[in-house]
């Protein structure tokens, strides 16, 4: 999971947006994932993984996350992605499904449809036309050597590791009958993105969850 973006647009860290009046975005999504998967791995900006941790040491579904830093700051998504597939291939898994911390509903049927449907490739993405989602997508760790050359060669767009292996697509719209409302897909960049998920979950927004924006 990456951790690891500067929230400039939503004006706080995302990670720490709200999905009830006590419980995080992040910590939502490891709730998730920790019935299904021991191997939980959360790419953190260079220098931020200490903070983090701090902020989540209470939390009792944090207690086997393996955490891992940027080596290189300021290199958007694909370092995160980068260090989070080399530190699981150390730990012998063969596959790793790769989110944001800004996407707290995870759909396990479409992560174990792109699991029946990896064959022999590197990778399975959705795509929309030209557009690739990088971020909801399903990778081989040993990919990131290839995630590795493309920050040292700044190709730094996610859709380009997809460019640099092999790497088999999928249709947005085969994946919604696993996700009819697209969730997992969702771009929560600014507080109004966020209320509008709210919205489509049908999530009641309280005053605390408005007050993270400073709005009444």
């Amino acid at each position: 999971m990456l951790c690891g973006g500067g929230s400039t647009r939503m004006g706080r860290e995302k990670n720490e947006l709200l999905i009830d009046d006590n419980t995080t975005f992040l910590q939502r999504i490891l709730q998730q994932a920790t019935q299904h998967t021991d191997h939980i791995i959360i790419a953190a900006g260079q220098g931020r993984g200490d903070a983090l941790k701090r902020r989540y040491r209470a939390s009792a579904e944090f207690k086997n996350v393996t955490w891992v830093e940027d080596a290189v700051a300021d290199q958007g998504p694909m370092e995160g992605i980068h260090q989070a597939l080399k530190k699981l291939q150390q730990q012998h898994i063969a596959l790793a499904f790769v989110t944001g911390c800004d996407v707290p509903e995870l759909n396990f049927e479409l992560i174990h449809c792109l699991i029946d449907n990896i064959g022999d490739h590197d990778a399975i993405t959705p795509v929309k036309g030209k557009r690739v989602y990088g971020m909801t997508a399903l990778y081989r760790t040993g990919v990131w050597t290839a995630a590795g050359d493309n920050v040292a060669a700044q190709r730094l767009r996610v859709s380009t590791l997809a460019d640099s292996i092999k790497a088999k697509t999928i249709e947005l719209h085969a994946l919604e009958k696993y996700d009819p409302m697209l969730i997992a897909f969702e771009n929560i960049n600014t507080p109004e993105d966020y209320f509008d998920f709210l919205d489509k979950l049908k999530i009641n927004c309280t005053l605390k969850m408005k007050q993270q924006f400073n709005t009444r």
